[in-house]
């Protein structure tokens, strides 16, 4: 008896059940405590009418949000693309690293040379 409960407390915590359905199985497990086999039968019925219906609003919860988590994954679709695309034409409308250097190796050289005050250039 001690198992049936700590397994329906576990499936509560785990929020595969609700607390009314906790209720409804510990309910459930006291009426048939000391009872004879003929409401441990009743009790196995009862326990597969809880999960079954545990089952059904399972599987209606996940159609019901299927559409918007679908809704919402296009979303991050649609924004990874615009970042993917934004990060290339940055990419392309800037300059190579090495152009970056030599860039600044001229404007040294020049500055260098207008630097100069022996009057050599």
């Amino acid at each position: 008896m001690k198992e049936e409960r700590m397994f329906i407390l576990n499936m509560l915590n785990e929020g595969k059940i609700t607390s009314d359905d906790a209720c409804k199985l510990l309910a459930a497990l006291k009426t048939s405590d000391g009872g004879s086999s003929s409401s441990a039968s009743d009790l196995g019925d009862k326990v597969g009418k809880y999960a079954k219906d545990i089952k059904d609003k399972v599987s209606k919860m996940a159609k019901d949000a299927e559409p918007t988590v679908k809704k919402y994954a296009d979303v991050v679709s649609d924004k990874i693309d615009d970042i993917r695309e934004n990060f290339k034409a940055k990419k392309a409308s800037k300059p190579d690293d090495d152009e970056i250097i030599i860039i600044d190796e001229e404007e040294d050289v020049r500055e260098d040379a207008s630097n100069d005050t022996s009057g050599q250039v």
